[in-house]
């Protein structure tokens, strides 16, 4: 699943797109998977494709932000447009090189195979969310600052935007007393953004409950 680093590198890749305008989208699928060609409203949450293209075509967009696993494009007439990759979702720009993860891969060709969303920017970039597994999402948000609306404004700090001192995060810990893994996996209690890849590089036991004398709790 991709977590917070692999989200962060597709904010970057997607960058290209600020003070552009959307002259096209297209939100059926594309690429030749099984859905090629049919609007997949498990992944992309809107009433219809048409009503969704209308909102964005013409848009400049503004600003590309991350928060945790979330991604958002905002637009210049208030609206965002927010993305989570859920297991094997990703975003991809037409000519530049496919972000790299460990559990799959991305087809190279274009548009990619599973891609369910793609917007194309009057500088001709192109730019396409794909998901095999179908467990990710894509939504258009009116309102200028997804964080204060559901489910953004439920997550919890971010911890690269938002690094939490010491002694907060072992009051939160001391509240807690679960184990490690439910802690950072909860993407409410503490951090958001962290994932199981997360806890084996740091060679965290997941199935520890945490004291502040810890060692994964120092290490952390």
């Amino acid at each position: 699943m991709p977590e917070l680093p692999e989200v962060e590198r597709a904010r970057r890749l997607v960058k290209v797109c600020i003070d552009k305008k959307i002259t096209k989208v297209c939100s059926v699928e594309q690429g030749g998977g099984s859905r090629d060609g049919q609007f997949d409203d498990k992944v992309v949450r809107a009433t219809s494709a048409t009503i969704l293209e209308g909102k964005l075509c013409g848009r400049q967009c503004k600003d590309v932000s991350r928060k945790g696993k979330f991604l958002w494009l905002t637009f210049d007439n208030d609206t965002c447009l927010v993305i989570h990759f859920g297991m094997t979702g990703s975003l991809s720009v037409d000519g530049m090189k496919r972000l790299e993860y460990m559990d799959f891969k991305v087809d190279e060709s274009w548009p990619p195979k599973y891609c369910k969303f793609e917007m194309v920017f009057d500088n001709s970039i192109k730019i396409a969310m794909t998901d095999a597994r179908r467990l990710g999402r894509v939504e258009l948000v009116e309102h200028p600052n997804p964080l204060s609306v559901s489910p953004l404004n439920k997550l919890g700090n971010d911890p690269i935007e938002e690094p939490m001192s010491s002694e907060r995060f072992s009051e939160l810990i001391r509240k807690r007393g679960t184990t490690l893994k439910a802690l950072l996996l909860n993407q409410q209690m503490v951090y958001c953004g962290i994932g199981n890849c997360t806890l084996y590089h740091h060679s965290l036991c997941p199935l520890l409950t945490l004291t502040i004398h810890d060692r994964s709790f120092r290490a952390m």
